[in-house]
């Protein structure tokens, strides 16, 4: 019988002549006549699965276990090793109860290993970034705002331990009202690379300016944030005291209007000519274009000059 990457395989376990179906032979390359010997098939098991396999073999046999099943990886004719899992039972006995026959069924499963090989590598990979990682960062359950995971930079930061950390809920840092924590969260969830900035607190009562960048991530089939948290305190402030400066120095602008330039005035009646060649008096020029505004008296020497004995 054969169906898809499965054969099946028998030995006598008396002579340890075995008979494999010519599936598995072509799963690792190679004639099957090559297997007409027990011998020939362990020869090719890979050296850390031969005692774990003959164990499991052995446990079978003895009535320990109704069965066997064992993972393990055979050298194909390539010089690579692939995975199988072998799943079988003894199949005949002799009048006295001892095996005669032992039948296994073979399935080729190194795509799968590899793809488990990949994950473990992958999340190694991730722990190291994130544990090892100078920036803050959390992992957080979207639904109910539990942090599951917080590494080191996170717990120096907020003053907690990371243990006591991931007993905490993110609505306990945030200074939001929970239900607008909830709403960010959605957001994450739906939104890729979402930025948000919050202020947020910690262990010894202080609240810090916070940047955080979270994406949606699964883990274990479940969708969690993966939060990145900046301190943008400082920043905040030296934004804060740019804004007032540039306040301060843009009411000043408009309180200030200046002349500049050559202003063409009348030498007898000191009129002043304005840029569409129309002549008009000093105050009149001034105030246009100036804040200034005007107050009238008279000088002593026109005094004098004009009211003479005053």
């Amino acid at each position: 019988m054969e169906v898809g990457n499965f054969a099946w395989w028998e030995m006598n376990w008396a002579t340890g002549a075995v008979s494999i179906h010519r599936r598995m032979t072509d799963m690792l390359g190679y004639e099957p006549g090559q297997f007409t010997h027990y011998s020939h098939f362990t020869a090719l098991l890979h050296p850390d699965d031969l005692e774990p396999a003959m164990q499991a073999m052995r446990d079978h046999l003895t009535g320990d276990r109704p069965e066997y099943r064992i993972e393990y990886r055979l050298k194909a004719k390539t010089g690579e090793y692939r995975w199988f899992e072998d799943v079988g039972r003894i199949s005949s006995r002799d009048d006295a109860g001892r095996p005669i026959t032992v039948t296994g069924v073979v399935r080729d499963i190194n795509a799968r290993k590899r793809a488990e090989e990949d994950v473990r590598a992958s999340e190694k990979r991730f722990r190291g970034m994130f544990h090892g990682h100078s920036a803050v960062k959390l992992i957080i359950d979207p639904e109910s705002g539990s942090i599951v995971d917080a590494n080191e930079a996170a717990a120096t930061f907020y003053g907690w331990s990371v243990r006591e950390l991931t007993q905490m809920r993110i609505q306990q840092i945030n200074d939001l009202p929970p239900d607008a924590v909830q709403d960010r969260m959605q957001i994450a969830v739906s939104a890729p690379n979402a930025r948000f900035e919050f202020r947020h607190r910690r262990a010894d009562g202080s609240t810090r300016d916070v940047e955080v960048y979270s994406n949606r991530v699964e883990i274990a089939g479940r969708p969690y944030l993966y939060s990145i948290i900046h301190d943008i305190s400082d920043r905040k402030r030296i934004e804060e005291a740019l804004r007032a400066a540039h306040d301060r120095l843009q009411h000043a602008i408009e309180q200030v209007k200046t002349l500049k330039g050559i202003v063409p005035i009348c030498s007898s009646c000191k009129k002043i000519r304005d840029d569409k060649g129309y002549w008009e008096q000093v105050e009149a020029y001034v105030t246009k274009h100036t804040d200034a505004q005007f107050s009238h008296g008279i000088c002593p020497d026109c005094l004098n000059r004009l009211y003479p004995g005053f």
